[in-house]
């Protein structure tokens, strides 16, 4: 037997030699093997359109490409995707499985038995005569488990076989000359909005996941490729199911934490056999149980989310395995953040570097943006989840957690620190878009700190007071500070509960309750006072300032202003000086605008000694409203326009909003309606993507300002009420509401205007929004038939189709061709805007 086989291969060999049949192939090739071997896909290939086509083009200057990344992220379909758009150019294409090979010489051997060649002088040379005279495309499937190898093997097939392209996947590159990388993406997910969508605006069911809004529809969504699995994939599982309105953010939130890794989108899809998307989404928290298939298509390793994963952890060393599971307490980290929290006991800091660099290459650890000047890093979800199960298992999870919160502390402190020196603009805007790419980090951080490391929590959130103000920090980061002070209440050093207390006050001005706000900064002043701190006293002057502008009491401002300005001064706090003369500029705002711009001007002056941009835009914000009723246009809308420009530097979108309402009412003041509606449109988008209530009821009462300077009575009381019925007890209606009030009564009469400040009132904030915005076309005396007429006031009286036709003896049908008669005259899209008009036109 053994003779045979020796025969076989060497009239093999022999054949391979001879004379080319009239394509270039071994005459005795033709009848060894198939065309080729590609495995049968078992559901349509979606997405990566642009991916093939690049591979594809790329082949035309490399011979060999390696498609790397992690578990799940879908590089064997990809490769087989690539190798069926391909085998015309083929003589012969052959996928070879290498994921069963174990030991040093399997994998070679297992390409050796996919081709068919038998060795008598060995495997390689057996191989690349196979190889050598064939226009050959060879798909290496699997090949981490033996990289030494399979590189040495592909070696010398492309020294040797020149017409052979070499197509691999690996979780980590072969790492040979010729090599090309390509790191294959995840799928396309939708970008997350800048802000909270308007469902966020409202509290949540109980026992209801919430999800982000969105604002695409079902189609556009479908471009999205992680989209797009999920509901192909869905649809098989559950015929008839489809994406629509009311569960597209849900889909979209479940491909976001997904990280449009296609493996686990397809395993969340099958659950939708028994659950329903918003389900799947509530129970993601426990993936490795929940991801789980059944498909007899798929190899073991990818039956489940937990085997992917576990099969890229059994290939690393154990050093490598004991920094991934380290990773694992951060959403996101440069080296430097690493090196300093995971490098004790078994691994040394300058071990590091080396480790994480193999990692990314084995595709565990996944290059982010670059921020600041440093590349940062973070994990999948499916693996994190993994190397946190790990991390625990290994008894380090609070070691490395404490090691965390320390380095962040110490790093913030010094931040601080920095914060009140000469920075310049930019060195200030790098920091800040540092702290806002670690926000994730900051909410682990706080979750920890509440229960094991309270106190080091409170120095935390003190540290990041600047950052809060900018960002608006309200809700979930409140809350964290509550419960800080909570189990600090006879632990912290009362320096530090001071400055904490005062910070909690700050938050809390803006918020439901200016009492807690108030019962805070007394309770920052007393603690304070029992200590010998003059930055802590002078953060609780702040905030007792702020907290007696807010509540409407000016003495109270005015003395702890001027309190916190003195010892300011003293101590050189510019921070708090800025705060103080604020205050006290507000406070002069409708008495004395000279004396009130004075105070703003000296603030501005020390703002810009520091090169803190956003107090600089907002001091600009001020000087340009104050210029609003009756100061030079032109110096307004410089001041404004400056403001804008760094405000949207920063990303604040509750300060850019209301700076496009000043620009706004700056238009409706020198004529300039349509610049006024752009923008005001453009505050409200700002003031939703804030998330804040009061932000936009706001932007809805500048509209109503306009509506006014418009002729548009109804518009501007239903506008102004709807403004109103936005606030809270907390904030009290605006000072235009009772101007808009008393021009609505005088032009349509006190009973109508009435009617109309009521008319929204009881919409929900998402209606509101879209009638706001929906400006009215209405000719404000377009002549009707006398029936018309009479429809119209019956619709503007709340009447339906059915009602009308009732009362006028006539069929629904004719009700409906006079009102649809009715909007073509009057220019109106829907029967609110007929009822409008039908309101301002009543005779």
């Amino acid at each position: 037997m053994s003779e045979i086989i020796r025969l076989k291969a060497h009239v093999r060999i022999r054949e391979s030699a001879r004379p080319h049949g009239r394509r270039g192939r071994p005459v005795n090739e033709i009848m060894t093997l198939p065309r080729h071997n590609l495995p049968k896909r078992a559901s349509h290939f979606i997405g990566r359109e642009r991916d093939v086509t690049d591979l594809r083009q790329l082949f035309d200057s490399t011979r060999m490409i390696t498609l790397t990344g992690a578990g799940g992220i879908g590089k064997t379909r990809l490769a087989v995707r690539v190798a069926e758009t391909m085998l015309a150019g083929f003589d012969r294409v052959r996928f070879a499985d290498l994921s069963e090979a174990v030991g040093p010489d399997a994998a070679v051997r297992a390409v050796a038995d996919t081709l068919r060649v038998v060795d008598d002088r060995g495997v390689h040379e057996a191989i690349i005569a196979m190889l050598r005279p064939q226009r050959f495309l060879l798909i290496l499937d699997t090949c981490e488990p033996s990289v030494g190898p399979l590189a040495d093997l592909c070696t010398r097939l492309l020294e040797n076989c020149p017409d052979l392209r070499i197509l691999a996947t690996s979780r980590e590159p072969l790492r040979i000359p010729g090599e090309t990388i390509w790191r294959v993406p995840p799928l396309s997910v939708p970008a997350r909005t800048s802000g909270p969508q308007l469902s966020l605006l409202r509290p949540p069911e109980p026992d209801v996941a919430v999800v982000p809004g969105t604002s695409l529809r079902p189609q556009e969504a479908l471009r999205y490729e992680a989209v797009r699995l999920f509901v192909v994939r869905a649809g098989s599982a559950r015929p008839g199911f489809e994406v629509t309105r009311d569960n597209l953010g849900q889909v979209i939130e479940l491909c976001r934490m997904l990280d449009g890794v296609p493996l686990a989108i397809e395993l969340a899809a099958a659950r939708v056999r028994v659950l329903s998307v918003r389900q799947i989404l509530a129970r993601l928290d426990d993936q490795f149980r929940l991801l789980v298939g059944t498909a007899r298509d798929l190899p073991a390793r990818q039956r489940t989310i937990r085997a992917t994963v576990e099969w890229s952890h059994d290939l690393l060393s154990d050093d490598e395995q004991t920094l991934l599971r380290r990773l694992s307490v951060f959403a996101t980290w440069s080296m430097r953040i690493a090196e300093e929290v995971c490098a004790f006991d078994t691994i040394s800091r300058e071990q590091i570097l080396d480790l994480h660099a193999s990692l990314l290459d084995k595709s565990l650890v996944t290059a982010g943006p670059e921020v600041g000047g440093r590349a940062h890093y973070h994990l999948l979800d499916t693996v994190r989840g993994y190397a946190a199960e790990r991390l625990t298992a290994a008894g380090e999870e609070a070691l490395v957690r404490d090691r965390h919160l320390d380095f962040a502390v110490a790093a913030l402190e010094d931040s601080a620190r920095l914060a009140v020196s000469d920075l310049s603009w930019p060195e200030r805007l790098a920091a800040l878009r540092r702290t806002d790419h670690h926000r994730e980090n900051t909410r682990r951080l706080l979750a920890w700190a509440r229960g094991h490391r309270p106190v080091d929590g409170l120095r935390f959130c003190v540290a990041l007071r600047s950052y809060w103000a900018v960002r608006d920090a309200t809700g979930e980061v409140v809350a964290h500070i509550g419960g800080l002070l909570e189990e600090t209440a006879n632990e912290a050093p009362s320096a530090i509960r001071a400055r904490a207390l005062a910070l909690y006050a700050e938050l809390t001005l803006d918020g439901e309750s200016v009492g807690t706000a108030a019962s805070a900064a007394d309770a920052a002043l007393k603690e304070a006072r029992n200590c010998a701190d003059p930055g802590a006293l002078t953060t609780a002057y702040c905030a007792m300032a702020q907290v007696g502008l807010y509540t409407g009491d000016p003495d109270t401002a005015h003395r702890w202003a001027t309190e916190t300005l003195d010892l300011a001064r003293d101590n050189d706090d510019l921070v708090a000086e800025i705060v103080a003369l604020n205050v006290l500029g507000s406070l002069l705002l409708g008495r004395d605008r000279a004396a009130a711009r004075a105070l703003f001007e000296q603030s501005l002056a020390v703002s810009e000694s520091i090169n803190e941009g956003w107090s600089i835009a907002r001091g600009l914000t001020v000087l340009g409203v104050i210029d609003l009723p009756d100061g030079d246009p032109e110096v307004a809308a410089r001041a404004l326009t400056t403001a804008l420009r760094l405000f949207d530097d920063i990303g604040s979108a509750r300060d850019s909003a209301r700076c496009c309402a000043a620009l706004g009412r700056l238009a409706i003041r020198t004529g300039d309606h349509a610049e006024a509606r752009s923008r005001l449109v453009e505050a409200m988008r700002l003031s939703i993507a804030s998330g804040r209530r009061l932000s936009i009821a706001r932007a809805v009462a500048a509209l109503a300002e306009l509506a006014v300077a418009e002729d548009q009575p109804v518009r501007a009381a239903a506008l102004a009420g709807a403004a109103d019925s936005l606030r809270t007890e907390a904030h009290p209606p605006g000072r235009a509401s009772g101007r808009i009030r008393a021009f609505a009564e005088e032009r349509l009469g006190a009973d109508t205007a009435q009617s109309a400040w009521h008319s929204w009132r009881s919409l929900s904030v998402e209606r509101i929004v879209n009638e706001a915005v929906e400006f009215p076309t209405v000719l404000p005396s377009v002549p009707l038939t006398p029936r018309e007429t009479e429809i119209a006031q019956l619709v503007g009286a709340g009447l339906s189709n059915r009602d009308i036709a009732e009362r006028l003896t006539i069929t629904s049908a004719t009700a409906a061709r006079h009102i649809a008669n009715i909007f073509g005259k009057l220019g109106v899209t829907s029967r609110d805007r007929l009822a409008e008009w039908a309101r301002a036109n009543r005779r």
